[in-house]
């Protein structure tokens, strides 16, 4: 049971170690923009127009640096595809020419 215990504190702590990367990742690729909105929304009573219109803006902002982030990531992901479709079609290529190769070098000098 003392075992079990251990097992399930060392699951506990993966598991709080992964959200905690998890939210970092998020905060990192999305910019502080969800803190933004959510004091955008919930800002006090007597905001002024003006303190709203630099608000917006800033999100504006924000938002169109998360779409290039996301933007450039998905070109990068496109081109690792791309990559590993070329190394795969190497790779077999390379495995066909080494089969032939070997099953030439079987058969004897004289007997091409």
């Amino acid at each position: 049971q003392h075992q079990e215990q251990q097992h399930y504190s060392k699951a506990a702590a993966r598991l709080d170690r992964l959200e905690a990367e998890e939210n970092s990742n998020r905060d990192s690729l999305f910019g502080g923009i969800v803190e933004s909105v959510t004091s955008a929304l919930g800002g006090a009573e007597g905001d002024n127009d003006l303190s709203q219109a630099d608000t917006i803006s800033g999100l504006s902002s924000q938002l169109n640096q998360t779409r290039d982030a996301l933007n450039q990531r998905g070109d990068k992901l496109s081109s690792l595809a791309d990559k590993s479709d070329k190394l795969v079609s190497a790779s077999q290529d390379f495995a066909a020419m080494a089969k032939e190769l070997n099953r030439k070098s079987n058969q004897g000098f004289f007997s091409w």
